[in-house]
């Protein structure tokens, strides 16, 4: 009720078929889940027509039950393969249907997930378990002991066990948004990390080049800044044609920030 003034209002503005909802989402957690962020769209267009809902020629509704968020991978076999409560489910009918959670996995609720061309998932997750987040506004600096760690872990059987869980970055990160295999096959992973003195956002990248058994870390990216979503945040990758990698960086300047790296 708070919220669908400022949507309905651009949505009529602008018209459905050039609307598309975001979220600051995982950055938004700390005041509510993604699943009442996404119910809360939902219920803001109940009303609407399908004339009004412009769906892609190319895409179609797919309910999911309650609980399915995310990461997707596809498997060797075709199945679809996501996490639910903490274990694995699959699809073999392209997410009509889906199989009973494998119990006893104990993976996060949310994270990045990639198969690479030789068969190994990697899982990339904040540990939700000891996050900690809050800003002082007057200080324009954040409260002591936030946490938000990243870790990964792989999985050699198509989701069936996990192994090599591993703590890549002891410190805070608000946003994972991407993760590749590079033609080479190095797994690259953009990981921000809140910066001190002054308080800002910084993005580097973990690499690595044994199928995610361990890791090395890259320089950070220092846009400079000072506040809670100043800097460089929430970075994309791409490979180029050439080989450099470009990582596109979000930044409180109402612009993108690109950087490239020529060595994987």
């Amino acid at each position: 009720d708070t919220l669908a003034p400022y949507y309905l209002y651009c949505i009529e503005q602008f018209g459905s078929e050039r609307c598309m909802f975001e979220s600051n989402f995982p950055v938004d957690k700390h005041s509510c889940s993604y699943t009442v962020i996404w119910n809360a769209f939902k219920r803001m267009t109940q009303d609407f027509t399908s004339a009004r809902r412009w769906i892609h020629p190319k895409c179609s509704r797919l309910d999911l039950p309650p609980g399915l968020l995310g990461p997707f991978v596809l498997l060797g076999d075709g199945r679809i393969l996501t996490i639910k409560n903490g274990d694995t489910t699959v699809s073999g009918d392209d997410g009509a249907t889906w199989s009973e959670p494998r119990a006893g996995a104990d993976l996060p609720a949310l994270g990045l997930m990639l198969r690479t061309r030789d068969g190994t998932l990697v899982l990339v997750y904040n540990d939700s378990s000891t996050f900690k987040w809050g800003w002082v506004d007057e200080t324009s600096e954040p409260i002591a002991n936030v946490r938000g760690d990243v870790w990964t872990m792989r999985s050699l059987d198509d989701g069936q066990t996990w192994v090599d869980r591993q703590q890549i970055l002891d410190g805070y990160c608000g946003g994972l948004i991407d993760i590749i295999e590079t033609s080479a096959g190095d797994i690259v992973v953009p990981v921000p990390e809140l910066l001190y003195n002054p308080g800002r956002h910084g993005t580097g990248a973990y690499v690595s080049a044994n199928q995610g058994a361990t890791w090395t870390h890259s320089n950070v990216v220092d846009l400079g800044g000072h506040g809670h979503h100043d800097g460089g945040d929430e970075g994309t990758l791409v490979e180029l044609s050439d080989g450099r990698l470009l990582m596109l960086l979000r930044t409180s300047w109402d612009r993108f920030w690109e950087v490239f790296s020529d060595d994987g």
